[in-house]
């Protein structure tokens, strides 16, 4: 194994990456109405997703050693994000995570020149993005009809009552 794979295999932003990638499916949206919350994070999934399958597939003897020190920088910064927004629910640190998220892709993207392996990982990536946007039109959907039904059985309730009310109103009048 030469020393490239193993700065590599052994660097730092190892359990950092790793941290993110077991804390993603737990990121989730409070409000599913509102549309720029739920594409911060099907982005972010996205991304994730994306990198890991980057990672996945780069050869770290291409990659200068010193590019794995910036990207442990911001998995970091991005790992801290995400355990704000865990804690405060601030969408805000959502799109902060997905900055930092763009940076690492700025660190890595360049280095992969494997078509087939790319294309693996933009098929993932595109994956967990429509995975997590069905999701969330499918749950919406669902509230939507819901709702929906409360109301036509409130307006049919409504009705009945307005039924009775007249019937009511003219046996008064002739009484």
């Amino acid at each position: 194994m030469s020393r490239w794979i193993q700065q590599f295999e052994n660097h730092a932003f190892k359990p950092v990456w790793e941290e993110i990638l077991d804390v993603t499916d737990e990121v989730l949206v409070d409000d599913e109405t509102v549309v720029t919350s739920v594409e911060e994070i099907a982005r972010f999934k996205k991304v994730v997703n994306y990198l890991n399958s980057l990672l996945e597939a780069c050869d770290p003897e291409l990659i200068p050693p010193s590019t794995w020190d910036n990207y442990h920088g911001q998995c970091n910064s991005c790992l801290q994000q995400i355990k704000s927004y865990q804690s405060n629910r601030n969408i805000g640190h959502i799109t902060n995570a997905n900055k930092h998220l763009d940076n690492l892709l700025t660190y890595i993207r360049p280095y992969q020149v494997v078509a087939g392996k790319a294309a693996k990982s933009a098929s993932a990536s595109f994956v967990a993005y429509t995975k997590t946007i069905n999701s969330k039109l499918n749950s919406f959907q669902t509230e939507a009809s819901s709702i929906l039904d409360t109301v036509c059985d409130y307006k049919d309730s409504a009705s009945s009552l307005v039924s009775e009310l007249e019937l009511s109103n003219q046996r008064i009048k002739e009484l």
